[in-house]
């Protein structure tokens, strides 16, 4: 299950498998995962983080195994959030 939870004045990223929760945290930013897959071993956890904490803006990206990767989105674009993510071979 992907999510996040609030950490004092930071909202992290994370999953959850087994019931043991895994930080996708981006250090001292806000971030979110909204949706997770599972590939050959691989989980893939899809959401945001905020460029600068507390500014409103933010980042669509992934996750790879905790690796986060930044997309792009038009110039004009404030925020975004990728909501789902699928993985094929």
């Amino acid at each position: 299950m992907a999510g996040g939870y609030e950490n004092g004045s930071t909202y992290t990223a994370c999953y959850w498998k087994n019931e043991i929760k895994y930080d996708l945290a981006v250090a001292g930013y806000d971030s979110e995962a909204f949706s997770i897959g599972v590939f050959g071993g691989d989980v893939f956890a899809a959401g945001y983080y905020e460029g600068n904490s507390g500014d409103g803006t933010g980042t669509v990206c992934y996750w790879k195994n905790g690796a986060r990767t930044g997309l792009p989105v038009p110039a004009a674009a404030i925020f975004g959030r990728a909501s789902a993510i699928v993985v094929v071979e």
